[in-house]
């Protein structure tokens, strides 16, 4: 393989290595972060266990939040102050009828009983990432049905992109491979990236 046709495509490995990004990793990423979680209905679900404590004996900035689901125990860890915290520290203080919570605390069994099970999810990996229980919610954030239309188009875009990109490289690297072959020359290529850097540079106005 002649070595100015090596250099052309090694030129443009970059735009290879952005459409693989975009079409196998970031597109089907999206889609499934849009769908990822499976919701159990409120029949479906069994609490056992509300359990509150810092992560061990040894760091207190931060806690665990534990409970068992249908006999499956599930613990979330937190840092102590963020708005996981003020969640749960406002249901434990509301259940266990404390002004002040001396950790760790576990609601009884007879007031698991009174609590229901609003909206659960738990991801492909078995991790429990969104609680409610009686309007409060303790784990993650609530997503709506836009928002996960909005993931979705999201991936479809970025693997439409990244296909795109894939076959407009291709072609412009087999019609350089056809000049080389007619004239002995490569035609000049514009770097896309490097153009794109220089243009954000113009925008935020710093010289070339």
């Amino acid at each position: 393989m002649p070595m100015k046709i090596l250099e052309l495509l090694l030129k443009n490995s970059y735009a290879f290595l952005l459409a693989f990004c975009l079409t196998f990793l970031v597109g089907p990423r999206f889609i499934n972060i849009s769908w990822e979680n499976k919701e159990t209905t409120q029949q479906d679900n069994q609490i056992s266990k509300l359990r509150l404590d810092y992560l061990n004996s040894n760091v207190t900035n931060y806690l665990t939040f534990e409970t068992q689901l249908n006999n499956k125990t599930f613990k979330v860890s937190f840092k102590k102050g963020d708005n996981q915290y003020f969640k749960l520290i406002d249901f434990f203080q509301k259940f266990s009828n404390k002004d002040n919570l001396d950790l760790p605390i576990t609601i009884s069994d007879s007031v698991i009983k009174s609590i229901n099970t609003s909206h659960i999810e738990i991801g492909n990996n078995d991790a429990l990432t969104f609680l409610k229980l009686n309007n409060h919610i303790l784990i993650g954030k609530e997503r709506t049905g836009f928002g996960k239309v909005v993931l979705f188009i999201l991936g479809i875009v970025f693997i439409i992109v990244g296909t795109v990109l894939a076959t407009l490289t291709i072609l412009a690297i087999n019609n350089s491979i056809k000049v080389y072959k007619e004239t002995g020359k490569l035609p000049t290529l514009v770097n896309s990236i490097d153009e794109m850097i220089t243009g954000w540079k113009i925008i935020l106005g710093k010289k070339k």
